[in-house]
């Protein structure tokens, strides 16, 4: 039998992606054959455990620099561990083999992205525990590559495992249930929706001025929705609403659930990701499963998850994203278009497929 640890600690932290990813391999573990893996999941929260079976082990302080370093290598130790699953960060000393997911390193491309402390932290640690793992996960190919080029790491040490399709993502046909979730944002007019932390990596700025342009130039009724937890570099996005003059037409609601961002998505005439860089995109795959169609970047990732069911623009052209813009909304042809190849694009990701290829991962590791 081979003990695996999985930490979960990003569940219920509003770690976006992280956290998704968490989920995603967590319930789909429930599903996948493994008689020959014992699985404890060690979490640092009050978060509700499944009725499963499995161990959920939660490590105290949730404080990363004692949880990390010292609290978790000796629960490692005394659960007799074998194989320790880890996103970006593990502990620089183990009992036992590591695999370290890695989603993407945009702190090596875009430092200015974070904060300097956050992008020092990183550029200093993940060289080491790179190289330090067993054996390295990434969500897309344009990860592993990165790494490959800029850590040196051997092809063969890297599998590229796509994260599955998000669940609870679906058409909604109820329209007066939809606008129930959605009520409290205060949208009557029809909206574009921006799915994705607010700040300089997902590009919100350029797509306020394109938006901006676009109202003024078209005289459209569309409003422009921006969901998303605000980072350091919010301030600027609020400001260029504030510049352009547009105020009243983009609604900013922070952080949602997964029940409203549904409904969200399902009532946008389409959705667009401009981000400059990602590991993976899962709001892509979010917009495609409810049937609404998607303009994203064509740079990193995000032709590797669109493929041909999305409308790929340079997210650093103000002038081709006004374009992508105007075509969806004045091409109901093209807009058909993409919504039935994102809703067929989006069931090539699953989470089982996702889990019982890292189970096999899992079983590589323990015999080395």
């Amino acid at each position: 039998m081979i003990r695996v640890a999985f930490d979960i600690h990003t569940i219920g932290q509003r770690a976006t992606g992280n956290e998704t990813y968490a989920e995603g391999l967590l319930h789909a573990f429930e599903t996948e054959r493994h008689n020959d893996i014992e699985f404890y999941f060690y979490h640092s929260n009050n978060i509700e455990k499944p009725e499963w079976n499995g161990h959920f082990r939660r490590l105290w302080p949730h404080f990363p620099y004692l949880r990390i370093p010292v609290v978790t290598p000796y629960f490692l130790a005394k659960d007799r561990i074998d194989v320790a699953h880890f996103q970006y960060i593990s502990p620089p000393i183990t009992s036992c083999a590591t695999i370290l997911t890695v989603h993407d390193l945009s702190y090596e491309r875009h430092p200015e992205f974070f904060s300097p402390a956050m992008s020092t932290r990183m550029r200093l640690l993940m060289p080491f525990l790179t190289k330090k793992a067993t054996h390295i996960i990434t969500v897309s190919e344009a990860t592993r590559q990165d790494l490959v080029n800029l850590y040196n790491i051997a092809p063969e040490r890297i599998s590229v495992i796509y994260n599955g399709a998000p669940q609870g993502f679906h058409i909604i046909e109820d329209t007066t249930l939809l606008k129930l979730a959605t009520a409290r944002f205060g949208v009557d007019q029809p909206f574009i929706l921006c799915v994705g932390n607010l700040g300089t990596r997902k590009n919100q700025q350029r797509l306020v001025r394109a938006f901006s342009r676009l109202v003024k130039n078209n005289s459209i009724d569309h409003d422009l929705v921006l969901v998303g937890k605000e980072t350091y570099a919010a301030k600027e996005i609020m400001n260029e609403i504030y510049k352009q003059g547009i105020s009243s037409r983009v609604h900013v609601t922070g952080f949602v659930t997964q029940e409203e961002l549904v409904a969200l998505y399902n009532l946008a005439s389409f959705s667009i990701y401009p981000s400059l860089f990602e590991g993976f995109g899962l709001p892509i795959l979010e917009s495609m499963a409810c049937g609404t169609p998607v303009i994203t970047s064509s740079i990193s990732c995000m032709p590797e998850v669109a493929g041909d069911a999305a409308f790929l623009i340079d997210p650093q052209d103000d002038d081709a994203i006004l374009d992508a813009m105007e075509q969806l909304l004045g091409n109901p042809v093209l807009h058909a278009r993409l919504r039935q190849a994102g809703l067929e694009r989006h069931k090539q990701f699953s989470w089982s497929e996702a889990a019982r290829r890292t189970l096999n991962v899992y079983r590589l590791a323990a015999q080395k």
